[in-house]
């Protein structure tokens, strides 16, 4: 049986319009960012054989492209915009257009071969924007609050106040519907049920994770990790042996993670003796932090795949 021959295509993103590219036929079109243009697209895109989309992650930009793509059952990947400019840079093209940007894209997907994401419930979604909000707003008051410490005038300080006071109400708004809409999803409220099983893990960093890693549970450790942007990174040349490092992955869930291992490392006997040990041999104190980061997210990835509560390995109950 011959194998199905794939047509691989990108699509650069911009707020009002996008490009598209196939790459077999060297084709490309632009379209503007409407539900006309969408559905012309998604038209062109349905008539080309075996069709495997890629574009890049441009925040909320792309999301009603992606929603239609994914109701008629075209295969995409959303990816990094960092691995396509590494891609691009190796390929050596240079020049930087819409236009060629979608045939780079297009490029990337025949030659990397990305795996097809799944779509995103709209319960999902909305559990996404909100914990997105959240993080704004706790931005904002942070921001808020760095000025207060850098002036000492009594109308300025006062105008401070009155808007963490107004952020600080917002914040707690937000906090109640994320907790409601958690509740009223059972497999939202299993996660964090589970999650929080685990001694120094809140309601915040519980949904947080539910919200912006869904993969939890269904991935091995290495791809989870990846996925999270806390797999150790080899520097290695020859004879020499570089730091290891984590980048990339996604911002906000590594952040979640870094603020729960901080608790953890405090408050959960067994990661706290984790951490004592590592710096105990001499590891800087954001190793031992990220080391803490990965340990978690695994013991969070066990729980979810087993549907287990944390158990305490250290336990006498434990076999």
């Amino acid at each position: 049986m011959n194998a199905i021959v794939k047509t691989h295509i990108g699509i650069d993103i911009a707020k009002r319009s996008f490009d598209l590219a196939i790459r077999a036929s060297d084709c490309s079109r632009s379209f503007p960012m409407t539900s006309v243009g969408i559905a012309r697209a998604v038209r062109l895109i349905r008539r080309q054989n075996a069709p495997m989309v890629v574009l890049e992650a441009t925040g909320r930009y792309q999301a009603a492209l992606v929603d239609a793509l994914h109701e008629a059952g075209i295969r995409l990947a959303v990816i990094n915009p960092r691995w396509v400019r590494d891609f691009a840079k190796a390929s050596g093209q240079l020049a930087k257009t819409d236009k060629i940007d979608a045939a780079v894209l297009a490029e990337y997907a025949e030659r990397m071969e990305p795996h097809p994401q799944q779509p995103t419930s709209k319960a999902l979604q909305t559990l996404r924007a909100l914990t997105t909000r959240r993080h704004q707003l706790v931005r904002m008051q942070t921001m808020e609050r760095n000025h207060a410490e850098a002036v000492d005038d009594p109308d300025v300080l006062a105008s401070v106040a009155q808007i963490v006071e107004q952020l600080d109400r917002q914040a707690e708004v937000i906090n109640t519907r994320i907790r409601e809409h958690v509740d009223s999803e059972p497999e939202f409220q299993h996660k964090a049920q589970l999650m929080q099983t685990v001694p120094g893990i809140g309601e915040t960093t519980a949904c947080l994770l539910a919200a912006e890693l869904p993969e939890l549970g269904r991935c091995n450790r290495q791809q989870i990790a990846a996925l999270a942007g806390v797999a150790p990174i080899n520097r290695d040349s020859g004879g020499a042996q570089g730091k290891r490092s984590v980048r990339d992955g996604r911002k906000a869930v590594r952040t979640a993670l870094y603020m729960a291992a901080v608790s953890a490392s405090q408050h959960n006997p067994p990661l706290r003796e984790f951490y004592q040990r590592l710096r105990a041999a001499g590891k800087p104190g954001m190793v031992a932090l990220i080391a803490v980061m990965r340990k978690l997210l695994v013991i969070f990835n066990t729980m979810l795949a087993n549907d287990q509560p944390w158990q305490n390995p250290n336990s006498s109950n434990n076999t």
